[in-house]
């Protein structure tokens, strides 16, 4: 059901936003609909499609780097009573700060390259991962816990069969917010840094007075973000009904 809501809301407001376009005919250079903003991405397909093959695969790598590493410092946490005060440290202070301030620094460090991206990608999605996991995984219900521990004592089985399993939706939630912000965070990258990308088609499209084509890029993005997250419920509705049938 949720995951056929997600494209009906997309849907929804395509269409709210084709209504307005309709009823107030504004110029092109103001707003354009979805339906135009279609019909332009047909038109420059090879220029739309190639950028937002890079900007996917950018946040794709940057998402899953975070991945990795918030679920190696979470297990490392759990094992390590030091390393998960280091860690809570360390993502305090990254949350006490915008993460954003730091894009042009990586520019100077880095250059201007897709890496730059990536690392955008990265640190915009892998504190709400860090933040999550550290907050259901490492503190499951006591009596799920005890309940595990009277059948097997040991922590590493503890951890994957117990602790894991019952913070699934955790997690879930945490993939959901994580994976739109690697987006944004590319996309940021890609108003400072240049190069391909459908951010790149928004900064140019906005100082060349061609809003028709930011706002393709735009729409674009909002489809990129809608079905991402849906390929998300996908696979997690798929996989914990494997798990149960199992």
């Amino acid at each position: 059901m949720k995951i056929a809501f997600n494209i009906f809301a997309l849907l929804v407001i395509f269409w709210g936003i084709e209504i307005l376009v309709l009823i107030f005919d504004p110029p092109s250079y103001v707003l354009i609909g979805p339906y135009e903003a279609l019909s332009l991405v047909l038109e420059r397909w090879p220029l739309f499609a190639n950028s937002a093959v890079s900007t996917i695969l950018l946040s794709v790598i940057g998402f899953a780097c975070a991945v990795l590493v918030s679920a190696a410092l979470i297990f490392v946490s759990y094992m390590s009573q030091p390393t998960r005060a280091l860690v809570t440290a360390a993502t305090d202070f990254l949350q006490s700060f915008p993460k954003e301030a730091l894009f042009p620094i990586f520019l100077l460090w880095f250059g201007f390259g897709a890496q730059t991206k990536v690392l955008n990608a990265f640190l915009l999605s892998v504190i709400p991962l860090l933040v999550t996991l550290n907050n259901s995984v490492l503190n499951v219900r006591s009596d799920y816990v005890e309940f595990f521990e009277s059948f097997s004592p040991n922590r590493l089985r503890q951890f994957f069969l117990c602790r894991v399993p019952a913070s699934i939706p955790a997690i879930h939630s945490a993939v959901r917010l994580a994976l739109p912000l690697a987006l944004i965070g590319t996309v940021l990258g890609e108003f400072l840094g240049g190069g391909q990308g459908l951010g790149t088609i928004i900064l140019s499209g906005s100082t060349a007075f061609r809003v028709d084509m930011a706002l393709a890029s735009i729409y674009t993005l909002a489809s990129i973000g809608t079905i991402s997250l849906t390929l998300v419920d996908v696979v997690f509705f798929l996989g914990l009904k494997r798990y149960f049938e199992n």
